[in-house]
C-alpha cells in the first residue's frame, strides 16, 4: 500500500459523508449527520411556523422586529433544507450551520434586550451551540470526490 492509498484510506474514515450517503466507513451514522438533519428538520418546521403561527407573529410584535418576520422564516426555512442539502455537498452544511448558528446568536441577544427568561432563551442558544458545532465539526473535511491534494 503506497503512502497515498494511506491517506486516502485515513480520510474515508474520517469523511463527513461517504459516496454511499452514511456518515462513518463502517456504514453507521456519524454525529454531524445526525445532528444536521435534527437541526434541518427542526429549521423547515420552525421556519414554517414562524410564517403562519399567530403566537410567532405576536412575539415578533413584542420585540419590535414584525417587519422581518417573514424574511426570518424564509431565511430559517432555507437553512433547513441547506442542512439537509449539506449531507451530499459539504458547501451548502458550511454556510446553512454557520448562518443558522448567527441567526441565533441575533435571537438570543433579541431575547435578553427584552428581558425574556433562561427557559425562553435556552432553545435559542442550545440551537446556537449546535450549529456551530455542525460547522466546526465538518470545516476542512475532504468530500469524497475530491482530488488527491485537497488540504486538510
Amino acid at each position: 500500500m503506497t503512502r497515498f492509498d494511506v491517506r486516502k484510506a485515513a480520510w474515508s474514515r474520517r469523511s463527513l459523508v461517504t459516496s454511499a450517503g452514511r456518515g462513518s466507513a463502517a456504514g453507521g451514522v456519524n454525529a454531524v449527520t445526525v445532528l444536521a438533519v435534527c437541526s434541518g428538520l427542526a429549521f423547515v418546521v420552525y421556519g414554517a411556523l414562524c410564517l403562519t403561527s399567530a403566537s410567532m407573529q405576536a412575539d415578533f410584535i413584542r420585540f419590535g422586529l414584525e417587519p422581518f418576520r417573514v424574511l426570518t422564516g424564509i431565511l430559517e426555512m432555507l437553512a433547513g433544507v441547506g442542512l439537509l442539502i449539506g449531507l451530499k455537498w459539504p458547501p451548502a452544511l458550511w454556510l446553512s450551520s454557520g448562518g443558522v448558528a448567527l441567526l441565533m446568536l441575533c435571537g438570543v441577544m433579541v431575547r435578553v434586550a427584552v428581558n425574556d427568561g433562561l427557559a425562553v432563551i435556552l432553545p435559542a442558544l442550545v440551537l446556537m451551540f449546535v450549529n456551530s458545532y455542525i460547522l466546526l465539526a465538518s470545516l476542512g473535511r475532504r468530500p469524497e470526490h475530491a482530488r488527491p491534494g485537497w488540504r486538510k
